[in-house]
């Protein structure tokens, strides 16, 4: 089935105009501890957020 390309803008323009994005990174196991006791300026760890 194709999809017609008006369909297609009118979607992309009503979906995806947002102002943030999410990323979701893994992290390799052997790293896992390091980031785990990464602090950041504000006292929550980079890792959990807590």
């Amino acid at each position: 089935m194709r999809v017609p390309p008006e369909w297609s803008r009118v979607l992309a323009a009503e979906v995806f105009q947002v102002n943030h994005r999410h990323v979701i990174l893994t992290i390799d196991e052997g790293l896992r501890d390091v980031f785990l006791k990464i602090v950041r300026k504000d006292g929550r760890s980079v890792a959990t957020g807590r």
